[in-house]
């Protein structure tokens, strides 16, 4: 069960702790998951994740898909397909207006029309009513500072290569 969350803010791609994002719904939340999704896929998800860290919110809902800019189901479908997994097999788009952007009535269908896929929502909430949560908060906190210090590590290694290969043109 993977207990690190991404979430779509207004601001864009963030972490957040799941009894966190629960206090925000109001009530309103469901968790769905494919049988077959297994550790090492559930590894593969959260990497495709991290990797979008930090893109902002797409509120062009109905424009191309630009992977710069995500909106919530729009970055759930996208996570998938980075680790080779086309959940609703749409077709890319062409011009500037998408009608074919995953939208969350899409993964509502799901329970419905696919019958692979299985509400647990009954039990992240057993997880939540039994404090089971409360003990993985430090766990979240700093998986999330690793995960921000390793980005910034590469960012840094990035800027690094850059700058000698500017300064190597100098050279010659």
């Amino acid at each position: 069960m993977v207990f690190l969350y991404m979430l779509i803010l207004l601001v864009g791609v963030d972490l957040i702790f799941f009894p966190d994002l629960i206090n925000k719904s109001d009530g309103n939340w469901k968790v769905i998951r494919h049988p077959e999704l297994n550790d090492d896929v559930e590894v593969k998800i959260k990497q495709a994740g991290v990797f979008h860290l930090n893109k902002s919110y797409n509120y062009g809902i109905i424009l191309k898909e630009n992977e710069k800019s995500l909106f919530c189901s729009q970055f759930v479908d996208l996570v998938y397909r980075t680790i080779g997994v086309n959940i609703f097999n749409r077709e890319e788009s062409k011009g500037l207006i998408h009608r074919n952007n995953v939208l969350p009535v899409d993964f509502e269908r799901l329970l419905v029309d696919d019958k692979i896929w299985m509400d647990v929502t009954k039990v992240y909430l057993d997880k939540i009513r039994d404090n089971f949560m409360d003990f993985l908060k430090p766990h979240f906190q700093m998986e999330k500072s690793l995960i921000a210090i390793s980005r910034n590590m590469r960012s840094d290694h990035s800027f690094a290569l850059d700058l000698v290969q500017a300064l190597s043109g100098f050279v010659e």
